[in-house]
């Protein structure tokens, strides 16, 4: 894989990172028959452990979006060139 491939690959992900990982969450919520959202925490228990307070959280992640964006852009603009 080349560099300018990779470069592509992991901004595409940086910038889709808090969209994926929320959809992420409400898959597994909705495979495991467990509510999924951002106002409270819900009991969803898999395997004897209960993660509604792991999936909950995953919710806030698009509020984190500058954290993954600003990276994002930064990299972009100093290696666009190369």
């Amino acid at each position: 894989m080349t560099s300018r491939t990779f470069r592509n690959i992991s901004l595409v992900l940086l910038f889709a990172a808090p969209i994926l990982i929320p959809a992420f969450a409400f898959f597994l919520g909705a495979l495991l028959g467990c509510r999924v959202d951002e106002s409270n925490v819900h009991p969803c228990s898999v395997l004897g452990i209960d993660i509604g307070g792991v999936l909950a959280m995953t919710m806030l992640v698009p509020f984190l979006a500058p954290v993954f964006w600003i990276p994002g852009i930064v990299v972009w603009q100093v290696t666009k060139n190369s």
